[in-house]
């Protein structure tokens, strides 16, 4: 290994090659030394910027945390899909209500091949009318027993 890169040893007086990482075609970990590094200064608003490319979560739950609406009563929105919206923190007509594309767009992709629903069933507009304290002839159904 007279100073030629290889893969067992790699340029004489250099660190040993991952040899996973060569395997893997994964460009190998390299140990640098850092000068003493002084902290970067940002701004509030950069602290708060978030990337462009990230989804928007959920709208958090209302300050009412113990009121939980009956999520069923939006037509598409069964027992399963009902549980799927309370562990990712939808418990209100009102928060379905606000979506926006982003939003319908995280759900139907963790709903999966049913997501589609949201919008071909309008659980934003089901959502609003019901938040506003209206009915739907679905919430009727689902009121009276017909349903579930």
């Amino acid at each position: 290994m007279s100073g030629q890169n290889d893969i067992y040893g790699g340029a004489s007086g250099d660190k040993p090659v991952d040899r996973k990482s060569i395997v893997a075609g994964a460009p190998a970990k390299t140990e640098k030394a850092q000068p003493d590094a002084k902290p970067v200064k940002t701004n509030k608003a950069q602290a708060d910027a978030k990337p462009a490319s990230a989804k928007k979560p959920a709208k958090a739950a209302p300050k009412d945390h113990g009121k939980v609406d009956d999520l069923k009563e939006i037509k598409g929105v069964g027992p399963k899909l009902e549980g799927l919206l309370r562990e990712h923190g939808v418990t209100r007509f009102s928060q379905i209500a606000e979506w926006g594309e982003d939003e319908m767009d995280h759900f139907a992709e963790l709903i999966g091949r049913m997501g589609s629903r949201i919008r071909s069933d309008d659980w934003v507009g089901q959502a609003r009318t019901l938040a506003q304290g209206g009915e739907t002839e679905f919430s009727k159904r689902v009121g009276k027993g017909d349903v579930y």
